[in-house]
C-alpha cells in the first residue's frame, strides 16, 4: 500500500484552487468587478431589467478541459505545479470575458445602445456619444462613478493620448458638463422612485 499524505494533498489542494482563481480574475480587471450570487438549488433563475421585463437566465454549461497524467505530475517543481494549476483558471476566465462581451453586445443592441466607430479610432463626439447612452451613478457628494471602458491596446494607446488634449477643449468641458448634469438628474430620479425591498 502506498503511503498517504493528507496534509501535504490538502496544502497542494489549496494552492492549486488559489492559483487557478487567481488566474481566471487575472484575465481581466472586468471580472472582478462582476457580483456572484450563488444558486443552491433549482435549475432556473429570471431577474427584472430596467425596462420591468422579465429575463430568464440562459444556464450554459461551460468546461475547461486540460488533461495531465500521473507520470507527467511526479517531479514537477513548484513553479511547473502551479503553471499546471493556472492553466484552467486562464481558460474559464477568457471563456466568461468572451460570454460577457457577446452578453453585452445582444442587450446593446435589443435597446439600441450602440456605439460604432465603424473601424475608426475613438474621438470625442464618439465617447461623448457613448457617455450620453450609459445609466451613470454618483457618489453621496455628487460626483459621477464613471462605468469601465474596454479598449482594444491599440485604442487605449490612442485615448491615452488625445483624452488629456480633449479636456482642454472648452467645447468638450461644456458637452460634457451638460452631460453630468443630465445624468445627475436622472441618478437622483431613479433613486427618488426605487422600490424598498424587504
Amino acid at each position: 500500500m502506498l503511503p498517504s499524505f493528507p496534509e501535504s494533498h490538502k496544502e497542494m489542494t489549496e494552492i492549486r484552487n488559489t492559483q487557478m482563481f487567481d488566474a481566471l480574475y487575472s484575465v481581466s480587471p472586468i471580472l472582478t468587478q462582476i457580483p456572484v450570487r450563488a444558486q443552491k438549488e433549482g435549475k432556473k433563475n429570471s431577474f427584472q431589467d430596467e425596462q420591468g421585463a422579465i429575463k430568464e437566465t440562459d444556464y450554459k454549461l461551460v468546461s475547461i478541459p486540460i488533461q495531465i497524467k500521473m507520470e507527467e505530475a511526479r517531479g514537477l517543481t513548484m513553479e511547473q505545479f502551479i503553471e499546471v494549476a493556472r492553466e484552467p483558471g486562464t481558460g474559464m476566465g477568457k471563456e466568461m470575458l468572451r460570454r460577457l462581451f457577446e452578453m453585452l453586445d445582444n442587450v446593446t443592441k435589443e435597446t439600441g445602445n450602440v456605439v460604432n466607430a465603424g473601424g475608426n479610432p475613438i474621438s470625442y463626439d464618439l465617447l461623448l456619444t457613448l457617455l450620453e447612452k450609459v445609466q451613470v451613478d454618483f457618489s453621496s457628494d455628487g460626483n459621477p462613478i464613471w462605468p469601465s471602458l474596454t479598449l482594444g491596446s491599440e485604442a487605449l494607446t490612442h485615448f491615452k493620448q488625445q483624452f488629456p488634449e480633449w479636456l482642454k477643449d472648452p467645447a468638450f468641458q461644456q458637452r460634457l458638463t451638460t452631460i453630468v448634469e443630465r445624468k445627475r438628474e436622472e441618478f437622483y430620479e431613479r433613486e427618488a422612485c426605487r422600490r424598498l425591498v424587504d
